[in-house]
């Protein structure tokens, strides 16, 4: 495989020019053997060692971190859930920040899910406790009226 020194795209061995900008591979130093132009190891490498496209300035739109949603569902709902609801959104900038745009998604999905949960569970919780509230009153009242 040859890969493009000017956008980095792979390109079969007996090409002259690149199949993705359309480079001509001859316009680079003739050596003996021909053209030289990146080989495998010299290619362009990302972290993991896999090839690292050229950066073209594009970054996905941020997506929302849900942190106020997350702190209100926590200090008015439940605890619990909430907390973890604010972990996730704690993650969603500094993940989008270092380029991990599919983490920082992920994070955001999963704050939104937790605060939703810890506002479903609190509404419940308080419907069920307002519930047991007026049934004691009526008992209350019975016991009064005797």
């Amino acid at each position: 495989m040859i890969y493009c020194p000017k956008c980095g795209a792979r390109n079969p061995d007996e090409s002259v020019q690149c199949a993705g900008c359309g480079a001509s591979f001859s316009q680079f130093t003739a050596g003996p053997q021909g053209p030289q132009v990146p080989q495998g190891p010299q290619a362009p490498q990302g972290p993991q060692g896999g090839y690292q496209p050229p950066d073209t300035g594009y970054r996905p739109p941020k997506p929302p971190n849900y942190l106020v949603w997350s702190i209100i569902s926590t200090v008015c709902c439940c605890i619990p859930a909430g907390i973890v609801s604010i972990v996730f959104a704690a993650k969603v900038d500094s993940q989008y920040n270092g380029g991990d745009y599919a983490g920082a998604t992920d994070s955001s999905n999963k704050a939104k899910m937790w605060a939703i949960v810890a506002a479903s569970v609190g509404f419940v919780v308080n419907v069920i406790v307002t519930i047991l509230q007026v049934l004691a009153m009526g008992k209350m009242g019975q016991f009064q009226g005797m």
